[in-house]
């Protein structure tokens, strides 16, 4: 659907939505009954799982666990959000531009 459709999804939608439930629901329930840390490891583990691309676990991780810091720093979900969202249009971007880049060279 097109460039717009990609970002409002990847920098909109999908930041909102992982950084509820990774950051929201599942850091904040663990913090609960362990030490920071252990939970921010511990959710860092479960967002690497879930991106499954294995070749990036080492950059994802570091985001895991700083957006983890954020939301601990912030005490909400903004900062983490952010991150996130700033990130994957980063990320779509450059995407979107190696795409045109490949398609003028053919």
């Amino acid at each position: 659907y097109g460039t717009s459709t990609l970002l409002i999804v990847t920098a909109g939608l999908v930041p909102v939505l992982e950084e509820f439930v990774f950051r929201g629901v599942l850091l904040r329930t663990v913090s609960r009954h362990f030490a920071f840390w252990f939970a921010a490891l511990l959710q860092t583990a479960f967002f690497l799982v879930w991106h499954e691309h294995v070749s990036a676990y080492p950059v994802l991780a570091v985001f895991a666990l700083v957006a983890a810091y954020l939301g601990r720093w912030s005490g909400g979900l903004l900062a983490p959000i952010v991150l996130h969202a700033t990130w994957n249009a980063l990320v779509a971007f450059a995407l979107v531009g190696w795409a045109r880049a490949v398609e003028r060279m053919l």
